[in-house]
C-alpha cells in the first residue's frame, strides 16, 4: 500500500508524536535524537520550518490553518503556484490526512485559488508542499510573515552574533509568555539596546516599562482575543486589502 508523504512522516518536524503546546524539546533531547542540526540548512540558514511548525499544530481544532504563519508572496510566485493549484491541493490532501483539517482535493485548490487571487499568501505548511519551496529563502536576511489576521512579523533566517546575544538574554533576564516576551534588566541603556534589536530583527512592537528595575515587553504578533473562525479572518484580511487598494 502506498504511503503518502504526510504531517506524520514529515522529516522536518522533529517532533516524533504530537505532544502538548508546552512539552517542548530541549537541546538535549535533540542531541540524543542526532537532531542537533535539524534547523540549519547546508549554507548555515536557519530552517524555519521545524522551528515554527510542530505535530500539535495539526491536531489543534477545525481551526488550525488560523493558527500557522502565513508566508507573503510576490506576484511571480503567485502566479506559478496558481498554474499549479490542482497538484497542490492534491499534496496538500494528503499532508494534512489524519489532522483536525481533513478536506477534499477540490475543497483545498478552491481555498489555494483564494489564497492567492485575493491574499497572495499561504499558511506555512501549504507552501513546505510547493516544488522547490526552499529557494524562496535564498538570498534573503528576513522572511515576512503574517498572522491570519493579517498582523505581520519577520523572522531572521541567519544565526548571527547579535541573535545569539538575544537568545542568551532571553535565556538569562527574560521569560516567554503566550504572547510576548520579557526582558528585565536594571540598566535603561541596555534595555533600549535590546528595543532596537528586537525591532530590527522581529519587525515587534516592543513597549518599555519602568518600575523598579527596567523592563522590557516584545509582543508576538498573536493576540489573546483571537478567537473568530478562520472564515471570518479571512474576510478581515480581505477588508483590510480592498481598503488599501482603494486609498
Amino acid at each position: 500500500m502506498q504511503e503518502f508523504f504526510t504531517w506524520r512522516n514529515d522529516p522536518l518536524l522533529v517532533d516524533s508524536d504530537p505532544v502538548k503546546q508546552n512539552a517542548w524539546q530541549t537541546a538535549n533531547d535533540l542531541l540524543e535524537l542526532s537532531k542537533n542540526d535539524s534547523f540549519l540548512t547546508s549554507t548555515g540558514q536557519l530552517l524555519l520550518y521545524p522551528i515554527m511548525i510542530r505535530k500539535i499544530d495539526f491536531q489543534t481544532g477545525e481551526r488550525i490553518l488560523q493558527s500557522f504563519p502565513y508566508i507573503l508572496l510576490d506576484n511571480e510566485r503567485t502566479s506559478s503556484i496558481r498554474k499549479q493549484s490542482l497538484a497542490l491541493a492534491e499534496k496538500t490532501h494528503h499532508y494534512f490526512q489524519k489532522s483536525n483539517y481533513n478536506r477534499t482535493i477540490l475543497e483545498w485548490q478552491k481555498k489555494i485559488i483564494s489564497y492567492m487571487e485575493e491574499q497572495q499568501r499561504l499558511p506555512f505548511p501549504l507552501f513546505r508542499l510547493v516544488p522547490s519551496w526552499e529557494k524562496f529563502f535564498q538570498n534573503k536576511q528576513f522572511v515576512q510573515f503574517q498572522s491570519a489576521r493579517g498582523e505581520a512579523f519577520q523572522l531572521p533566517i541567519y544565526l548571527d552574533v547579535k541573535l545569539a546575544y538575544l537568545v542568551g538574554v532571553i535565556m538569562g533576564d527574560g521569560h516567554l509568555a503566550e504572547y510576548f516576551i520579557n526582558i528585565i534588566d536594571s540598566s535603561k541603556e541596555h534595555i533600549q539596546n535590546l528595543k532596537q534589536m528586537l525591532e530590527e530583527r522581529f519587525n515587534s512592537k516592543t513597549e518599555f516599562f519602568e518600575q523598579s528595575n527596567a523592563r522590557i515587553r516584545c509582543k508576538y504578533s498573536r493576540r489573546k482575543n483571537e478567537t473568530s473562525r478562520e472564515d471570518n479572518n479571512e474576510r478581515c484580511f480581505k477588508k483590510r486589502v480592498a481598503r488599501k487598494r482603494s486609498n
